[in-house]
């Protein structure tokens, strides 16, 4: 979780020193932002928390409670990435990026962590496989120590 959360801001970091892009320069915005615009942050971050925290909690979810769920994850990063619009220091496109961003690190990600499963799984396995041969059997030759086996 740590890990894609934290890559996904660095990414999102690295993309806007890339692309420079200016915010909107409004008449009468509702809010005043700074920084470079392309991808929005804010949608990023809602994006791909939500994505993550759904990835963990969904599996241990009582069935009933997963639509409602997504529903409600997907309700909220939507709503985070149109009130950048709406507040007027994003693009549309700033939004739609980000979205789109957000999808192609979690599924990356996602695909980073289940082949890192996946081998450490086949290096359990095949430690756990690992029986020791049976060999000659070794014998102690007798011991000239006349304490020794005395009780």
């Amino acid at each position: 979780m740590v890990v894609t959360a934290a890559g996904g801001g660095l990414l999102n970091l690295a993309v806007k020193a890339v692309v420079a892009r200016s915010r909107p320069d409004l008449a009468e915005p509702v809010s005043y932002a700074s920084g470079f615009a392309f991808p929005s942050g804010h949608t990023m971050g809602s994006a791909i928390g939500v994505s993550v925290l759904l990835l963990v909690f969904l599996p241990v979810m009582a069935p009933s409670w997963r639509r409602p769920a997504v529903a409600v994850g997907t309700l909220f990063a939507v709503a985070v990435g149109l009130s950048r619009v709406v507040l007027g220091v994003h693009w549309a496109s700033d939004v739609l990026g980000a979205w789109l961003l957000s999808l192609i690190w979690v599924l990356a990600m996602m695909a980073v962590f289940r082949t890192w499963h996946r081998q450490e799984q086949a290096a359990t396995s095949a430690t756990a496989h690992c029986v020791p041969r049976p060999g000659p059997e070794v014998h102690e030759p007798p011991s000239t120590d006349p304490n020794r086996g005395a009780a």
